[in-house]
């Protein structure tokens, strides 16, 4: 294959993401044809079967290159100035930021999942395994430092992430969807505050 035939290659992969995730956004998967995705993308719908498969293997490749969670991953970072409680504090502020730049996808995961069991293990296993192993090594080594006590990281990590997600979900979703700054830092550092120091009484 000649160079430019493989960058004509990635070139169509990247057009075809980019389009399965604003048609699956805006339609769901069930309300998304693949041909839809291919006209958006400028490729032929033979291309999207040739380089993914199938759609189920398209949306899976989406959520896992186009979804909030690759951004987490790139961004989210424990190695900066600052306090503990500072660092989890920006980092939780910047998930939230995430969850609602991302709303009308995650909308759209949740309505799909509930109506559509072979989507759910794709959509689960991006909740409830991958996210938690974004913050599982930083855990860790907080753990061998000693700033935070030892535990299963798992644990740790989907509590911290599930206040943040629990937020999200009964202001932004269920709620007004009203960004209060001052209320986000508030209940933030509380969420820092919990996680760190927990509820038991002296």
């Amino acid at each position: 294959m000649s160079a430019n035939g493989s960058e004509d290659k990635v070139s169509a992969r990247d057009r075809i993401l980019d389009a399965a995730l604003a048609e699956f956004g805006s339609s769901g998967f069930n309300g998304t044809p693949t041909r839809a995705i291919a006209r958006r993308a400028r490729v032929n719908e033979v291309t999207i079967f040739r380089l993914f498969g199938s759609k189920l293997q398209l949306f899976q490749a989406v959520l896992e290159e186009r979804s909030l969670l690759s951004d987490v991953m790139k961004n989210t970072s424990f190695n900066q100035e600052g306090s503990l409680d500072d660092v989890l504090y920006r980092n939780m502020r910047y998930v939230l930021g995430m969850l609602r730049q991302n709303r009308h996808m995650l909308l759209m995961l949740i309505g799909d999942a509930s109506r559509m069991p072979e989507l759910r293990g794709v959509i689960s296993d991006m909740a409830a395994r991958r996210a938690p192993e974004i913050l599982m090594p930083a855990f860790r080594c907080l753990m061998e430092q000693g700033q935070l006590r030892r535990m299963e990281p798992v644990v740790a990590a989907r509590a911290m992430m599930g206040m943040v997600q629990a937020y999200f979900i009964m202001d932004d979703l269920l709620g007004t969807g009203e960004v209060d700054e001052r209320r986000d830092e508030a209940m933030l550092r509380g969420f820092v505050s919990i996680f760190l120091d927990g509820m038991r009484g002296g």
